[in-house]
């Protein structure tokens, strides 16, 4: 799978745990498939900017959220942080794929 696709993957499974929480229903379920998704964007993020560690503390937060079955804070952790994170590398991307000359 490429990166940008990688990438898209985390933001659906995101959505996915999101939507669930603000439903009430169970997102526990959809975790591991969530988190392994979250994983891989990260990697990418990482390999591309070590500079962009500045997501290891989102990560802890998510975990945090998870083990204290938090979903006020999981939630606003994994769309206001995680998801951001990875929607900015995400459009960063984007950018760096413009064909030369049309946007300049």
């Amino acid at each position: 799978m490429e990166e940008k696709k990688i990438l898209q993957d985390a933001i659906d499974k995101i959505d996915i745990i999101c939507e669930r929480i603000i439903k009430k229903e169970n997102y526990l379920t959809e975790m591991p498939t969530c988190v392994q998704a979250v994983n891989h964007a990260c990697l990418i993020i990482l390999e591309n900017n070590q500079a962009d560690i500045e997501i290891v503390p989102l990560l802890e937060d998510m975990m945090y959220g998870m083990t204290q079955q938090d979903e006020v804070f999981l939630l606003d952790v994994l769309r206001f942080g995680v998801k951001e994170k990875i929607k900015i590398n995400l459009d960063l991307d984007k950018e760096d794929n413009k064909p030369e000359g049309i946007y300049e």
